[in-house]
């Protein structure tokens, strides 16, 4: 079974439970388990019949309406999201249908030792900080150490590659939003790898987790969160109903007076986003053909080696309309492109829009000290739906 069937298979049983029709959502259901080589999976499914079946004898028998019948038909459902998931991901993962499943995962007891490594830290450093011993000498010093790195890059995949967080892995991340174990910029990066994990298979916890890091964290970690939060509820907006924990923490969303406002830019960048790969392609198809033409005459023009060595932040820009005037087209492209961007267009994806460009990318941002090497790997594995960058 190829990718494309799996994922025509999956949307087809939730928009059957979407019209209430359970038994063929069961059905459907069935020819996923078929094709997994967990058997335990067909033995929940058969149990899932035998509720539905019951259920169904149940109504007939009972004339009055039995307030418990809608809890047992929601719990029922959720069964059905929970298995349809998991069956979706064994029969990716042991098929290696996705490359993402390819890159290093952590293993069991590295991931241990990293999450328990992790909650000590958070729990020294909070008494460092009651006795103001956690200097910014040494938080500088902690954060710039090999270990940390290399903490913070395990603590990315076991989040991202995990189906559904443990109570270890919850309390962890939640002692992470208020303490500083993990820099600010490292926590955005743990959210972004909360999204993705979150968008690959459905858990509710890490949605409130998510609402955990929006609530406590800085602004460029709500931010993060938030988006996060509104793409995830998109995502899964037929299934959000069944759980009251989730609506719960949307109702007290209300109240906050930020909130609203931020999703309605986030909608809007959204919305922009979807003329991303047509940007793209313009960019690939009639910008970068023509750059590449005029490459050794703007590089013999503009001495970009000697520029860069003597870059000064207030200095003026080449003149770039006179140089371009034998390429008024490509002038005109550019000049059209930055206009996009300044409205919040994404015109950067076409650079880093292939994996053979991921290694630059790794690069620039580890100039900057961010640990991110497996997110910016990540960006390259979402699902068709989601296929927006999210740095």
């Amino acid at each position: 079974m190829t990718y494309q069937e799996i994922k025509t298979r999956y949307h087809k049983i939730f928009d059957f439970i979407a019209k209430s029709r359970i038994k063929d959502a069961l059905d459907a259901l069935g020819v996923l388990c078929n094709h997994s080589r967990n058997r335990d999976f067909r033995q929940q499914l058969d149990s899932h019949y035998d509720t539905y079946l019951n259920m169904l004898k149940y109504a007939f028998e009972m004339k009055d309406d039995d307030p418990q019948k809608a809890k047992v038909y929601n719990r029922l459902i959720k069964d059905i999201f929970s298995l349809t998931d998991d069956v979706k991901e064994d029969i990716i993962r042991s098929s290696n249908l996705l490359q993402h499943y390819q890159l290093n995962a952590v293993s069991f007891a590295q991931s241990e030792a990293v999450i328990a490594e992790l909650s000590q830290l958070a729990d020294k450093i909070d008494l460092q900080n009651e006795s103001q011993d956690f200097t910014g000498v040494e938080r500088a010093r902690y954060y710039n150490s090999p270990a940390y790195k290399e903490n913070v890059s395990s603590l990315f995949m076991v989040i991202w590659h995990a189906d559904k967080l443990k109570d270890v892995e919850i309390s962890l991340l939640k002692k992470i939003c208020t303490s500083e174990v993990i820099a600010w910029y490292d926590q955005c990066v743990l959210v972004s790898a909360l999204t993705l994990s979150l968008i690959r298979h459905f858990d509710s916890a890490k949605i409130d987790v998510l609402f955990s890091f929006y609530e406590a964290g800085g602004i460029q970690i709500w931010q993060r969160a938030l988006v996060g939060l509104v793409m995830s509820l998109v995502f899964y907006n037929n299934r959000i109903a069944y759980y009251p924990e989730i609506t719960h923490r949307l109702k007290a969303l209300q109240g906050m007076s930020n909130a609203n406002k931020s999703i309605e830019i986030i909608i809007q960048q959204f919305i922009k986003a979807r003329e991303t790969e047509k940007i793209t392609r313009k960019i690939q198809e009639e910008i970068l053909p023509e750059m590449m033409r005029i490459k050794s005459r703007l590089e013999e023009k503009l001495d970009l080696e000697d520029m860069i060595s003597s870059f000064n932040p207030e200095g003026k820009n080449p003149e770039w309309e006179t140089f371009f005037k034998d390429s008024p087209d490509v002038y005109n492209k550019l000049e059209e492109f930055t206009n996009m961007q300044m409205e919040g267009a994404d015109v950067f994806l076409g650079a880093f829009a292939s994996p053979s460009n991921s290694f630059s990318a790794i690069f620039m941002l580890e100039k900057h000290s961010f640990t991110v090497l497996p997110y910016t790997e990540a960006l390259f594995f979402l699902p068709d739906e989601l296929s927006i960058v999210f740095l």
